[in-house]
């Protein structure tokens, strides 16, 4: 499922713009690093799912689930867009004028479709730990199948952008499996797709907005307007994420955490013999 996902794109794209192969390659590894490390970050779900599905425990599970999905989605869109609204100098500094052009939409699109394909990521994860994984393994399949079929097909239409916007029709596909073939299925979570979608993703999908807004204007607005305008779109991302896509319970534990001593013996001042130690 990996290669069909994620292996095979550069091959398509070189099979029908060599050319194209050095633009493709760069963006589709820019996009890598965000999901290493949001895989990263959510390794220890993996027995703390173990634990609270072994002592029975759904609702705390559920609770746990919706939160970090609703975390992980809101800091993977406002990631996302920040890159689509970041990637022109960015990506001209790091290869180049000429590359960079070429580059910029597919890293659009790609960012786009990785994006989406992380919104539900802790949901497999949780089922690696609750040993359910096999309830979705045709997910990533078909999830592959259909990244290869929209690739090859708006790729011989559209050229290399069509190759991109097939990792997105496949991430769309994956993730409706999920919500409406997989999860009604799972035994350890009693939380449906319409609870994913309003205290999970719901919210965290707007935070796309401004970004994709600024993007399609961008070609029809003279160059000077797009410095305000991203400047504004990145400023209204920041507020969408904080105000829209976070729960009331989620800003409380972000202020609880920027207000807590981290290293509390540090401020302690004590004359008593012996407090130091």
């Amino acid at each position: 499922a990996a290669v069909l996902v994620t292996g095979l794109d550069t091959t398509i794209v070189a099979r029908l713009d060599f050319s194209a192969v050095a633009p493709y390659a760069a963006a589709a590894g820019a996009v890598a690093v965000l999901t290493a490390v949001y895989g990263s970050a959510l390794a220890p779900l993996v027995p703390l799912s173990a634990d609270l599905a072994a002592r029975r425990r759904t609702g705390e599970l559920d609770e746990v689930f919706l939160r970090l999905t609703r975390w992980g989605a809101t800091a993977v869109v406002t990631a996302s867009a920040l890159a689509v609204l970041a990637c022109p100098p960015l990506l001209r500094l790091w290869l180049g004028g000429d590359t960079a052009a070429r580059s910029i939409p597919l890293l659009q699109v790609l960012v786009a479709g990785n994006a989406v394909r992380l919104l539900t990521f802790p949901y497999p994860v949780v089922l690696f730990g609750t040993g359910e994984h096999r309830r979705a393994r045709w997910t990533p399949l078909v999830e592959g199948a259909v990244n290869v079929s929209v690739s090859a097909g708006l790729g011989l239409a559209i050229g290399p952008v069509g190759v991109a916007i097939g990792t997105l029709a496949g991430a769309v596909v994956a993730v409706a499996m999920h919500l409406f073939v997989n999860l009604p299925h799972t035994r350890a979570l009693s939380v449906r797709a319409g609870d994913v979608v309003r205290r999970g993703i719901g919210g965290p999908v707007l935070v796309a907005v401004p970004a994709g807004l600024a993007v399609a204007a961008r070609a029809a607005l003279p160059a000077t307007v797009w410095p305000p305008l991203g400047t504004l779109a990145v400023a209204m991302t920041f507020v969408l994420a904080w105000s829209v896509a976070l729960a009331p319970s989620d800003r409380a534990a972000i202020r609880h955490i920027r207000t807590r001593r981290p290293f509390p013996w540090l401020h302690q001042t004590s004359s008593a013999p012996g407090a130091q130690a």
